[in-house]
């Protein structure tokens, strides 16, 4: 389970932007997070992925905080993938870097051989989205903070990415936290919609 316990934050100088959260994501569920912009539904992101520290309160990841080095077992995925990938590496090096068994994953994310031998702006943000999800597909793997992942994807594709990633998801017991404005897609591929921390949906 990934949960917070009385978790708060702020940036300096701010007033809390969170404040005494408790959230919980258990293994293999997948669960919506609606709510307007900067409500601190980011953040939250942040803080359950590792990239921020509490500023109280305390984070952990199926009974233990989170490693201080190595592959974090909860995963960011972000709106805008270029931020997430290195530029100057060839796609087929971003995804060994994460996913050494990423192979039959390309087919059913409809990802051609050929862009394994391009870099990242030589692809579109759909394709991008895609490579960002398929290195982070792997074993180590158990909670997937998914950050408006498809809010600015064709239908098709956005089709495509979710069919998939649930069906993983599902297969290896992994839990998705589903951030989005898009109210008719939390309510068609959530288990829950989470409302906690929220003063306006």
């Amino acid at each position: 389970m990934l949960q917070t316990e009385s978790l708060s934050f702020q940036y300096k100088q701010n007033s809390p932007l969170l404040n005494g959260l408790n959230f919980q994501l258990r293994a293999g569920e997948i669960v919506g997070l609606p709510g307007r912009s900067g409500i601190g539904k980011t953040t939250l992101a942040h803080l359950l992925t590792g990239f921020l520290r509490p500023s109280a309160g305390t984070v952990n990841c199926d009974g233990a905080s989170f490693p201080g080095k190595g592959y974090c077992p909860a995963q960011l995925i972000f709106q805008h993938p270029e931020l997430a990938l290195n530029p100057r590496w060839k796609i087929s090096k971003i995804l060994e870097e994460g996913n050494h068994d990423f192979a039959p994953l390309l087919k059913k994310f409809g990802i051609a051989s050929q862009w394994l031998d391009r870099y990242p702006h030589e692809l579109s943000g759909g394709e991008l989205q895609r490579i960002a999800l398929i290195r982070i597909m792997n074993k180590n793997t158990r909670y997937i903070i998914a950050d408006e992942i498809t809010a600015s994807l064709d239908a098709n594709t956005q089709a495509l990415i979710w069919t998939n990633l649930i069906a993983w998801a599902e297969k290896h017991g992994v839990g998705i936290l589903v951030i989005s404005h898009d109210s008719n897609l939390l309510q068609r591929i959530c288990h829950r919609i989470d409302t906690s921390f929220l003063c306006e949906v």
